[in-house]
């Protein structure tokens, strides 16, 4: 029968990378250091926090074995937000073991970008500098030996120590998130509610990458950062609308040291938000797929790297949907605001003038008894006449429907 330490040798972090040699590697050498980082989780997916609080238990037991297998005396817990002091009292008998606070992002997957904000409070990479310097397999913080790992690998340690199997913790993002948790290899349908809605689906927020029904449905668990959030989308939904809102929040968690990186965040922002705008032009999905993997061959760490993923896939498997907002100046879900038309219904229309009251761009023309009508052109897309009416007349979205074009009395158009 394999010992707890054979077991590990199967260990790979969310990176991707094996940590066996590096925990060889450690063994051999003096003041060895583990650094668990509680900080590198997606906006939308609170993976750490959820093992805080329900596996404290196993994460302290993994980063014991952890601590036993690579000879290491010494353990840092970068908590971000949380209240971790429980779990370092669990270690603090057998090791020096010490609690630092500070931000959380994506960016602090990057273990120099982890060590600056244990050292500094500040987050910046410097992959290039420490591969310059680095002299053994195991250099890292502060040139000691160092294993930087998250916490859930940490847990994942501790179930193949305990011949348990691997499983995945990732955050389905609805109306509420749900964290589930499933095998290693498991149908990643098993986490969606079956429902013939979903048509698409967000994996991995911003590291991650849009996916057609046809993947969806042939892609299994995995241990690395894509499986950590997984939003289902459907017809209701807008790939370009949300492609936009993952890149404003992708310039925003950007760490701004490489110009890269920071440029190109905001660029790809830029271009997606013009195009829910109805302000872009046919070249801009062209301009997506050039500028895309110049940011990514670019960027000193891995942020940069994978938060162009998303953008690319739209590019490339949602084409259509995107050549409709920029050709077709349409939202077929009717999200992107900009593309939006606002009309009131003839059949619903009861001319009772609330909703000439509430616009305050005068784009709203009626009388009483009349059916109401919007210019399009002075319209602002504001929406503050939709709840003030209270036929619910007012439609917006993607599919326009027949309007009078003069005043006509309610009840008399057809």
């Amino acid at each position: 029968m394999s010992s707890p330490t054979e077991r590990l040798n199967a260990l790979t972090d969310k990176n991707g990378r094996r940590l066996q040699p590096l925990l060889e590697d450690m063994r051999l050498r003096e003041n060895a250091v583990i650094i668990c980082s509680f900080g590198g989780d997606d906006p939308f997916a609170p993976i750490s926090r959820h093992l805080a609080e329900d596996h404290e238990t196993q994460i302290a037991a993994g980063l014991d074995l952890l601590a036993e297998v690579c000879g290491c005396t010494d353990i840092i817990i970068y908590a971000a937000q949380l209240d971790l002091n429980v779990l370092a009292d669990r270690l603090s008998g057998r090791y020096n073991t010490t609690v630092k606070t500070g931000v959380s992002s994506p960016v602090l997957r990057e273990p120099t970008a982890l060590y600056s904000v244990i050292d500094t409070g500040v987050i910046r990479a410097g992959n290039a500098e420490e591969e310059y310097k680095k002299t053994f397999p195991s250099y890292g913080y502060r040139g000691r030996p160092t294993l930087s790992v998250d916490a859930e690998t940490v847990y994942q340690a501790y179930r193949l120590a305990r011949s348990l199997g691997m499983t995945k913790h990732a955050a389905v993002i609805g109306k509420e998130t749900v964290i589930s948790e499933a095998g290693i290899g498991a149908p990643l349908e098993t986490l969606l509610e079956k429902t013939a809605d979903i048509t698409c689906a967000l994996l991995g927020g911003v590291w991650g990458r849009f996916l057609n029904a046809a993947e969806l449905s042939l892609t299994a668990l995995g241990c690395e950062y894509l499986f950590d959030c997984i939003k289902p989308l459907g017809e209701a939904d807008c790939i370009v609308n949300e492609a936009a809102a993952l890149y404003r929040s992708a310039a925003e968690l950007s760490c701004k040291k490489c110009v890269l990186c920071r440029e190109g965040s905001w660029q790809i922002k830029a271009i997606f938000t013009d195009i829910t705008e109805g302000k872009a032009a046919r070249e801009d999905i062209a301009l997506i797929e050039d500028v895309c993997p110049l940011i990514a061959a670019g960027s000193l760490c891995a942020f940069g790297k994978n938060m162009v993923l998303p953008a690319l896939s739209a590019a490339s498997d949602f084409r259509d949907d995107i050549n409709g907002h920029i050709v077709g100046k349409r939202c077929r879900a009717g999200k992107c605001r900009g593309l939006v038309s606002f009309q009131i219904d003839p059949a619903l229309c009861t001319g009772c003038g609330e909703c000439i009251d509430s616009c305050a761009e005068e784009a709203i023309e009626g009388a009483d008894g009349y059916i109401h009508m919007i210019d399009d052109k002075l319209c602002v897309k504001c929406g503050k006449c939709v709840p003030a009416c209270p036929e619910e007349a007012i439609k917006f979205g993607g599919n326009k429907i027949k309007v009078p074009k003069k005043l006509t009395k309610v009840g008399r158009f057809h």
